[in-house]
């Protein structure tokens, strides 16, 4: 199938996309979007790798990596062996959409145009002028439609709700830690945000308050949550990085499932 020459924009929506993502996740996303609407296939591109990383210069080991994180950030989808996004697909139904209706008016106008001509012809044989013979089918009409059709894309094409902080977690202390992360070019994605407010009830629940856990994180420009230092639990830091296991059974299980591992830090 042809490929479209041009698309619409919606630069607020990008914006909002691009949130979360790396200068280089950007980059990455923003050559597949290109490649699906130059292309103008039904589903997607396909999921060559090679193919892929040579769009991008890109080894084909990094463009595996940033193949999962778009995925993970859910900017881009597999389906049947083809990359994909949602807004595309959407778009394509759209501008099919808005084409049969065009193709239905316009097979429409033409009939009743002929009608009309038939009957003015007939009207200036008998010398008679009847203003409702005029066309139907006018420039009026077919702005509406395209109006109503408009309406209807802006509707299916609303950007999905992304992360939102819960209310049991300090704000202030929250975008601290982001911050710190932001410095370290580790911006978290919404679903690894999720997870870090997974682990802070987890530790919550162990008398290990979120905002405290928070900054001590952004103190230590630590890019995960921890329990906190020097507590009556026994916990216990190991220099400037993540704690030690404690020897309370029942806080380790707690941090295994809150999702810390510190072997894996």
């Amino acid at each position: 199938m042809t490929g479209n020459v041009w698309h619409k924009r919606y630069h607020g929506d990008a914006l909002n996309g691009y949130m979360g993502l790396t200068l280089e996740q950007r980059g990455a996303y923003t050559t597949i979007l290109d490649l699906l609407y130059d292309s103008g296939w039904e589903v997607g591109i396909p999921d060559r790798e090679r193919w892929l990383a040579g769009h991008l210069n890109v080894s084909v080991r990094r463009w595996r990596g940033l193949r999962e994180e778009l995925i993970s950030a859910g900017k881009i989808d597999i389906i049947d062996g083809q990359i994909s996004n949602f807004r595309y697909r959407k778009e394509r139904e759209n501008a099919a959409s808005l084409s049969r209706k065009r193709s239905e008016s316009g097979a429409s106008g033409g009939e009743k145009s002929g009608e009309t001509r038939r009957k003015a012809a007939e009207n200036r044989q008998s010398g008679e002028a009847n203003a409702s013979d005029l066309p139907l089918y006018t420039r009026a009409s077919e702005a509406e439609l395209d109006t109503e059709v408009d309406k209807s894309v802006a509707k299916a094409t609303q950007p999905l709700r992304g992360f939102s902080l819960p209310d049991d977690i300090p704000k202030e202390a929250w975008e601290g830690f982001l911050e710190m992360r932001k410095r370290k070019r580790a911006n978290p994605t919404d679903r690894a945000k999720g997870g870090i407010v997974k682990k802070l009830r987890a530790l919550a629940e162990a008398g290990h308050p979120p905002g405290d856990v928070l900054d001590q994180s952004t103190n230590n420009s630590w890019t995960d949550v921890y329990p906190l230092k020097d507590t009556t639990n026994g916990t216990a830091r190991n220099g400037n990085g993540p704690p030690r296991r404690s020897n309370d059974g029942f806080l380790n299980a707690l941090e295994d499932a809150a999702g810390w591992n510190p072997h894996h830090h």
